[in-house]
């Protein structure tokens, strides 16, 4: 096998991008027998989220033999045993090359057997044999489920402007000069530079129930209708903490955060990555009962964070937790918006209330009720949540209606006073 840096080279691809590496397998006069231009760097992180228990260089090597374009080409022991080596080699180095020649020969009589393995991918895409899944969801906007969903937020039209703001000037900041220009003649007022050199990162804290995770798996699709560009999402795994092996974290962890900058690369468009239940992961290092791997895991988040300043990429960060105190404070502080989702109130119960039962014919007077029943009430200090509104108590008013009878006043009254709503996070039991 031979490593060539950057030299032109018979079949290569010189306008392939800087993150690229052609790689080509020949014969034994030197005559290419296949060539695959691959990203090695995004390979080598699917490669270490294996959960195979194999060496992710072996892993890797695998995955580069795997091309489509090396179907029919044996590659012996020997050769294979060089590529990993040099592989190994780049690895520790941290900079793959632009180019590796491996040795092949061109199968025959086997060609058929080995084109039909049931493994081999069938486009230009790279599989990592036994990869884990780093990311629960991957979503793209505009997406008319999305809009549904985010229409069906009330309450919360403050929170939902700001957030999409703040998503379309951290990822395309070349709005705010503009708009700087159009309104004041000059493209950088003084007071923008409260936007300058921030990470593009913001926290959703607030009870549970109170759509953190609704809007964060939804608002894309107004951003991506702003921006009249495609948006995409990531929503980290909860495989993301690893196996409990030593380093896995920290490799999940960085290997999400590679894996979003190849896709905004890969894109140019916008890419979302989501991380639910933050505090999971961002669990404030102060803890003493904190593990070695944990506080690793934590330093990983906050690299992450950290590489992606400056606006060199349409990417955001969102991190959504329950309990916003329990994060780390430096990841807190790496926040350019920690946006508060609180309980709805009286005003707020009322417009979600009217939403779901408006066309039942209820009068102004039994919405009050249900308004005062929803709220904090028998020595509690909190009321209903917004799901515990949509998804509890409409869902139990259909479920006992149905199939006999009609939705009625007195059946949601019924069951209204009947519920006891979500109990915020650490259980609050004080009295009103």
């Amino acid at each position: 096998m031979v490593w060539r840096r950057n030299s032109a080279q018979p079949g290569g691809d010189e306008s392939s991008p800087s993150n690229a590496t052609t790689v080509e397998v020949v014969d034994a006069r030197n005559r290419e027998l296949g060539h695959a231009i691959l990203d090695l760097t995004l390979l080598h992180a699917q490669a270490e989220s294996t959960d195979s228990g194999r060496d992710p260089i072996v892993v890797l090597a695998d995955a580069i033999l795997a091309s489509p374009s090396f179907v029919d080409i044996l590659v012996r022991r020997p050769d294979r045993l060089s590529l990993e080596s040099i592989l190994t080699s780049a690895a520790v180095e941290g900079q793959w090359p632009r180019r590796l020649s491996v040795r092949g020969a061109r199968l025959t009589r086997e060609k058929k057997l080995v084109s039909s393995r049931s493994d081999r991918p069938a486009t230009n895409s790279v599989a990592v044999p036994g990869s884990v899944a780093l990311f629960d969801e991957q979503l793209q906007f505009p997406s008319d489920d999305a809009a549904i969903a985010y229409d069906g937020l009330v309450g919360l039209d403050a929170v939902k402007s700001r957030l999409v703001k703040e998503a379309v000037l951290l990822t395309r900041p070349d709005r705010l000069a503009a708009w700087s220009r159009a309104h004041h003649g000059k493209p950088m007022l003084q007071a923008l530079s409260a936007f300058r050199g921030g990470a593009p990162f913001l926290i959703f804290a607030g009870d549970v129930g109170t759509g953190k995770t609704a809007l964060a798996t939804s608002f894309g699709d107004v951003v991506a209708r702003e921006l009249g560009e495609h948006v995409g999402l990531l929503k980290m795994s909860v495989q993301t903490r690893g196996s409990g092996i030593v380093g896995d974290m920290t490799r999940q962890i960085t290997n999400a955060f590679l894996m979003l900058e190849r896709e905004a690369e890969r894109t140019g468009h916008v890419t979302i990555l989501l991380l639910d239940e933050a505090d999971s992961l961002a669990e404030s290092r102060e803890t003493q009962q904190m593990h070695h791997e944990d506080r690793a895991g934590v330093n990983a988040l906050i690299q992450g964070v950290d590489r992606l300043r400056g606006g060199r990429l349409p990417v955001l960060i969102v991190f959504c937790s329950n309990r916003v105190d329990a994060i780390d404070p430096a990841i807190r502080r790496r926040a350019v918006d920690i946006i508060e989702f609180a309980r709805p109130n009286e005003t707020q119960r009322r417009d979600h209330l009217s939403r779901l039962f408006g066309d039942l014919g209820l009068s102004a007077e039994q919405i009050e009720t249900i308004v005062g029943l929803t709220g904090p009430r028998d020595g509690r200090s909190y009321g209903f949540t917004y799901s515990d509104i949509a998804d509890r108590l409409a869902r139990q008013a259909v479920l006992s209606a149905f199939p006999h009878g009609p939705l009625s006043f007195t059946l949601l009254a019924e069951i209204a006073a009947s519920m006891t709503p979500t109990r915020p996070f650490g259980g609050d039991t004080r009295p009103c």
